[in-house]
């Protein structure tokens, strides 16, 4: 067997042990491979313009989400972004995590939220976009049960002037505690975290070991 058949015979292996350990993931396509469904840009007023799409790169699969800013209203929350819905229980602990990235040379805050429909209320967090792709999360526990509804908001902190746009992949929703993940596949190949096992695998492989 040639080292690339070992290789890859190992890499589905490894892959599929490692998604038997994956919670649940809530939310509707979560790496933007089928459009922008399940995703909408709301409170297009007082000014504000923006629109989602689908472009290719990213830091899984084929896409990713391209948030365009093109106009900022008089609240932060204009515009915003909306998940599909999901159902959550109060007293327990969920993660949103996803990856970033803004304009080249430029910072951005955005802020992201557990937010219930009809209250628009929930636990959310501030974080400082910069031009890398980066991975950001956050593990709030939920003090209040569906129904109604919950989406993950995202907001783009209009009050501050900022219309530098986003690109965002892989969101992840989940019961629990964060769960660092081994292994992202993406258009250009794997990108292996140099802690985990398949890193040092790959590395003897190439070594003829």
């Amino acid at each position: 067997m040639t080292r690339t058949a070992i290789l890859l015979a190992f890499l589905l292996a490894w892959g599929y042990a490692q998604g038997q350990d994956q919670p649940e993931n809530l939310l509707l396509n979560p790496d933007f491979e089928e459009g922008t469904n399940g995703w909408r840009m709301g409170c297009l007023v007082n000014g504000a313009v923006g629109l989602l799409k689908q472009e290719k790169g990213g830091v899984v699969g084929e896409f990713c989400l391209h948030a365009v800013i093109d106009g900022l209203g008089q609240n932060d929350w204009e515009p915003e972004i909306h998940s599909s819905e999901f159902d959550v229980k109060a007293g327990k602990t969920y993660t949103c995590s996803f990856w970033a990235k803004t304009e080249p040379g430029k910072t951005r805050p955005i802020y992201v939220k557990f937010e219930q429909l009809q209250t628009w209320q929930g636990p959310g967090k501030t974080f400082i976009i910069d031009e890398e792709w980066k991975e950001y999360h956050f593990s709030p526990t939920i003090d209040f049960s569906s129904p109604p509804r919950v989406v993950i908001h995202i907001d783009f902190r209009a009050t501050q002037k900022n219309k530098a746009d986003v690109w965002f992949d892989h969101f992840r929703v989940y019961e629990g505690e964060y769960i660092e993940e081994e292994i992202i596949l993406g258009s250009e190949g794997f990108a292996v975290s140099p802690r985990g096992k398949l890193a040092s695998t790959w590395a003897e492989i190439k070594a003829g070991r």
